[in-house]
């Protein structure tokens, strides 16, 4: 078998669920090897793709080994903040009785369906928005 043209093509990940493929072809000269041709293709995709996005490739991607290189990090945004304690419940019946509108009071709906009183307030309210609108 004689080996004439070489191909090499990349999936580079550029960011959450997104990539890019980017592939090139060669004929071999006389004399280059199937194995040099591939290191030439592998570093013209490099440079192209370090020429168009400046964070470049990642090491790890260049050379197929452990690098200290890795993609910028996204965005910080701060954990959600959990509530863990219980609050009094005679705040949360104040909070259902002067909701302002349906939105609101939609936010109260899971904890009234776990209270009666909590459960009748909240139906009450539902009751009182409907009527003034």
């Amino acid at each position: 078998m004689k080996i004439t043209t070489v191909s090499l093509s990349r999936t580079i990940p550029t960011g959450a669920y997104e990539n890019l493929k980017v592939g090139m072809e060669a004929d071999l000269e006389s004399g280059e090897s199937e194995f040099d041709a591939l290191n030439k293709l592998s570093h013209l995709i490099n440079d192209w793709y370090g020429k168009q996005y400046r964070e470049g490739i990642p090491d790890k991607l260049l050379v197929g080994q452990g690098s200290t290189k890795v993609f910028s990090e996204p965005p910080y945004s701060p954990p959600p903040v959990i509530q863990t304690e219980k609050t009094d419940p005679t705040d949360t019946l104040t909070l259902i009785q002067n909701a302002p509108d349906m939105t609101a009071l939609s936010s109260f709906k899971l904890l009234a369906s776990n209270n009666p009183d909590l459960y009748k307030a909240y139906c009450s309210r539902i009751k009182s928005l409907a009527e003034t609108k």
